[in-house]
């Protein structure tokens, strides 16, 4: 059994490669000089966002918790 086959029977959501993480798409055009930083276990990304005059732009992942 090769890993991808593994992966396939053991884990079928993650076998299609990378899902995104809340709306996907949050920046309209090219990303470029893309860094992802984990700080206390919360990731960071850092890019150029060239829809918006090739400005610097950093997104961080907020976790919603949701209760009963």
């Amino acid at each position: 059994m090769t890993l991808d086959e593994f992966i396939d029977l053991f884990f079928p959501k993650w076998s299609k490669g990378w899902q995104p993480v809340g709306n996907p798409g949050f920046s309209t055009g090219e990303a470029s000089y893309i860094s992802l930083y984990v700080y206390n276990g919360t990731p960071y990304v850092a890019y150029v966002d060239e829809a918006h005059g090739s400005n610097a732009t950093v997104m961080v992942y907020k976790r919603v918790m949701v209760s009963k």
